[in-house]
């Protein structure tokens, strides 16, 4: 069952811009989406929740 990080994790993403394809999978604490930017393209991202709020990192594309 999955928790509510995806969700936020998701509206999190859509805020800075990004299109979320899909969600991938989750690692113990970072969660993986295949999302889509305007300036970028297609790529996956790699989430995870830190202190002061979401890191997020280009995992590849």
């Amino acid at each position: 069952m999955f928790n509510d990080h995806e969700e936020e994790i998701q509206a999190y993403l859509i805020k800075e811009g990004y299109s979320v394809s899909k969600f991938l999978r989750k690692d113990r604490n970072c969660y993986y989406f295949r999302v889509n930017n305007i300036w970028l393209g297609d790529h996956i991202v790699k989430v995870q929740n830190g202190f002061l709020g979401f890191l997020k990192e280009r995992v590849s594309g």
